[in-house]
């Protein structure tokens, strides 16, 4: 065990090695030679099961527990997540990627009989102790954000653990410090800025130029915190709303299982924080559901699916979500487009808004802000452009068709 973890350890750079140390609970200094440090990591481990269980997140004890309930050499299916866990990341979790639907995990006879004894009261200690509750809020104000100056996040989570915990600034101090997962998400930007970050945040720096100048975020309850930090590494959020419900519906309606409904919710979620990945969305309604013979169903499908996204919170926009700060919102829509490539609209651009030549909106409107990271440079976002067909030609006078020219760029 201790040597395949240790070969495993040595693929890895030297601060992945300290981060994993700083997870596991053994302090790794980088100035010792890499072989070292993944030798004494992979001695730490094999040695010390009850100490390193009682440190790493819920999510990894409850993975080692299904495994541990299968068997040693049972393979347990799971969906690709956005991160892995710690005990994946490390080697202790044998992953079997060949198939791209589902990876296939499974412990090893000597990592079984290693955790096995320590397993069930490294999770019942987590339950009880708060520990995972308090993982839950750090996950949650992540995600929910996105990234968070670390001055302003302890501020938040003080306002969360005053609202669900009793012990005071000690037990408050004694669980930011033990927390696996505040290690997972701390993070220093290249101004030297100390950072929090969601573990599901895939380009921290794009997010940084983004961060409310007055460090001013949208306000969450405890209770819409656990709700967005208690399903990792699966997110979701307001499902148990009336826009949650409906689309709900509409994803089993089109043909998904209510088992995938779950995971759905949170690819709904995370593809549509970022501005550019929001029309693939369309894809998740029109890969069930033909258009062009059901489109009553489609059309139903696709609106719930705009109302849904138009709720869920925005790290561009500070947490607020597309219906609240009235920018960034969206419409998918089964329209015909006419004949061509594609026979149906995935996307329907919100009416123009005129004005006299070029405007300073950008520097006044976020949203605005935060779509011209995705705009080649000098794109006249002011430009005053009347309705235009597809496949007439573009009014900037490059001779494209214009869904070809500004119409693509400002889907």
């Amino acid at each position: 065990m201790r040597d395949r973890i240790r070969q495993y350890l040595e693929t890895l750079g030297k601060a992945e090695i300290a981060d994993l140390g700083d997870i596991f609970g053994k302090s790794i200094p980088e100035r010792m030679h890499k072989a070292e440090m993944a030798s004494a990591l992979s001695l730490y481990i094999s040695r010390n099961p009850k100490k390193w269980l009682s440190r790493i997140p819920e999510r990894d004890l409850l993975l080692l527990k299904d495994l541990c309930e299968a068997g040693p050499g049972s393979v347990v299916e799971e969906d690709y997540p956005d991160y892995l866990t710690a005990v994946e990341y490390c080697g202790l979790v044998e992953v079997d990627e060949s198939d791209q639907d589902v990876r296939r995990l499974s412990l090893s006879e000597d990592v079984y009989d290693c955790i096995l004894p320590w397993i069930d009261r490294a999770i019942k200690d987590g339950e009880t102790s708060g520990r995972f509750e308090f993982e839950r809020g750090i996950l949650g104000v992540t995600s929910l954000l996105g990234v968070i100056p670390f001055d302003t996040f302890v501020d938040i989570m003080i306002d969360f653990f005053e609202e669900i915990f009793t012990g005071g600034t000690d037990r408050f101090i004694s669980l930011m410090k033990s927390s696996s997962v505040m290690q997972l998400c701390r993070y220093t930007s290249d101004s030297g800025e100390d950072l929090v970050v969601s573990p599901l945040v895939s380009d921290v720096e794009l997010l940084i130029g983004f961060l409310p100048e007055k460090r001013d975020f949208r306000k969450f309850t405890a209770e819409e915190i656990l709700e967005a930090g208690s399903a990792a590494p699966w997110f979701s959020f307001r499902v148990d709303t009336p826009e949650g419900d409906a689309i709900s519906k509409a994803l089993i309606a089109v043909g998904y299982y209510p088992s995938e409904v779950p995971v759905l919710h949170h690819d709904i979620w995370y593809g549509a924080q970022y501005p550019d990945r929001r029309e693939s969305l369309s894809d998740i309604i029109l890969s069930m559901v033909d258009p062009d013979r059901e489109t009553a169903l489609a059309e139903s499908a696709l609106s719930a699916l705009s109302a849904y996204v138009n709720i869920l919170p925005n790290w561009f926009l500070g947490g607020l979500a597309p219906a609240e700060a009235g920018s960034l919102k969206v419409e998918y829509s089964a329209e015909p487009e006419g004949e061509g490539e594609e026979s149906y609209k995935r996307w329907k651009m919100p009416a123009p808004t005129k004005s006299e030549g070029y405007t300073d909106i950008v520097e006044k409107d976020k949203a605005l802000e935060a779509l011209s990271a995705f705009m080649p440079n000098g794109f006249p976002f002011g430009m005053a452009v009347p309705h235009v067909a597809p496949d007439d030609p573009c009014p900037c006078g490059s001779g494209l068709k214009y869904r070809y020219c500004h119409g693509k760029i400002t889907n």
